[in-house]
């Protein structure tokens, strides 16, 4: 069973931008990574969350995957 968390206050996460839901094959194309990865990843914690937003429907908050890559990017610069 995957382990998803619900929507919590992040505050590295911009509000001013609009939220859209990534799925899980869009997240994976975008880390250039298998499905399967995208989920291990999940579970050992090495990406933010998903948010289960239905009962067949899980998703990542596209403003966290964002500030991640950030925080990421930064940290490969320094």
């Amino acid at each position: 069973m995957r382990s998803v968390t619900p929507l919590q206050a992040n505050p590295a996460i911009d509000v001013a931008q609009p939220r859209r839901w990534i799925r899980v094959k869009e997240l994976a194309k975008t880390l250039t990574a298998s499905e399967p990865t995208v989920w291990r990843w999940a579970r050992e914690k090495r990406i933010p969350a998903p948010v289960k937003l239905g009962p067949r429907l899980t998703a990542w908050d596209s403003n966290a995957i964002d500030a991640w890559m950030a925080k990421k990017a930064s940290e490969a610069s320094a």
